[in-house]
């Protein structure tokens, strides 16, 4: 049911991206973040590469942000708590609270921690800055 549930958002994002989308930035701003996280959510990191700003692209190879991200931290409920763009709608930060789940040495501990993103438009699309 999940896949299904973000094939829906991929493929109505490619749409959207398509068609023209004159939706507030701060909706598609949330939604694109709520897509990034949802690949994080399954485990996985193939796929997060593409979010990334062009202009971060040129600067790290996907092979080598991959394996950055492959902690083997679990995360789950991830929840958009706000989003604010700047006047000129170019840049919006987002306020993520991310449920993780982490093993050591004692076991496996579970905690949630609110996140800031960084979100910047380009080419009339919305990336992942950091």
């Amino acid at each position: 049911m999940k896949k299904t549930a973000n094939l829906l958002l991929a493929t109505t994002a490619v749409l959207l991206i398509a068609c023209g989308d004159d939706r507030p930035p701060e909706e598609i701003v949330k939604q694109r973040a709520l897509e990034r996280w949802a690949i994080r959510e399954q485990g996985k990191v193939d796929g997060l590469y593409e979010f990334l700003s062009p202009a971060k692209r040129q600067t790290v190879t996907k092979s080598t942000y991959e394996t950055q991200l492959d902690s083997g931290i679990k995360y789950f409920d991830v929840e958009v708590r706000g989003v604010v763009c700047e006047q000129d709608n170019s840049v919006c930060q987002v306020t993520l609270y991310v449920g993780f789940e982490m093993a050591n040495q004692y076991g496996k501990n579970k905690a949630g921690t609110v996140l800031e993103e960084k979100w910047v438009k380009e080419d009339k699309q919305w990336w992942f800055a950091k």
